[in-house]
């Protein structure tokens, strides 16, 4: 599969290291690279949100030295198909043969915004779609070039970019996706009394709506605080 796969931790443990790695290759992700970034430890929200930004574009920075489409993984990602790299390569090849001017595509995320066709079958069973609104950063591919335009970007803030990625024209998912999210984003859950930021229940991790809610609840909270 010719894309840099590379995965954002803060964790400097070699052993949880290696887990993370093992984690990838166990589902045929085998050359990931683990990029540390910057924790969040006594941030405020908004610190927290610039930090995350930074942190994702030093990972598009090392990719686009290497010239290929970029994988970015944040180290919360849960795989929910033992086969997730053969599924990401089918889908690549079929944007890349149909789909041209594809900038991202993800493997799993919230659409906050209508679905629209092509609902595209690739072999395994998924079906390529273009998302208008997607919320999520933790299982993404960029085109390389696509990487570059973004770099531009960097005054804005989460969720106005990483999530939303308003920049952007041509954006792709893979459904049903075959990744999500271990826990809150903290930014999320700080804003929402009553949810811890490390709140993690089996029902609610993958579960598209409950996402939903917690996103327009963050939105409306945060004008209310305007």
């Amino acid at each position: 599969m010719n894309l840099t796969s590379i995965m954002l931790t803060v964790n400097t443990k070699k052993e949880t290291q290696e887990q993370l790695k093992e984690r990838c290759r166990n589902v045929g992700l085998n050359n990931v690279e683990l990029f540390i970034g910057t924790k969040s430890e006594g941030m405020t929200v908004k610190e927290i949100s610039k930090s995350i930004i930074q942190n994702h574009a030093k990972m598009w920075e090392i990719g686009i030295k290497t010239g290929r489409d970029i994988l970015i993984l944040e180290d919360d990602v849960e795989f929910l198909d033992m086969h997730a790299a053969w599924h990401i390569e089918q889908s690549l090849e079929y944007c890349n043969a149909h789909l041209p001017n594809w900038e991202i595509l993800f493997p799993g995320h919230v659409p906050c915004g209508p679905l629209l066709p092509p609902f595209a079958s690739v072999p395994g069973g998924s079906l390529i779609c273009r998302t208008t609104l997607p919320f999520g950063a933790h299982s993404y591919i960029l085109k390389n070039r696509v990487a570059r335009k973004l770099i531009g970007f960097l005054q804005f803030d989460r969720p106005f970019v990483v999530e939303g990625w308003i920049t952007l024209r041509e954006k792709y998912a893979m459904v049903p996706a075959i990744t999500s999210q271990l826990k809150w984003p903290k930014e999320v859950a700080s804003r929402i009394p009553g949810i811890p930021p490390d709140l993690l229940t089996p029902a609610i991790e993958s579960c598209h709506v409950a996402w939903v809610v917690v996103y327009v609840l963050f939105i409306i909270k945060s004008l209310l605080i305007l």
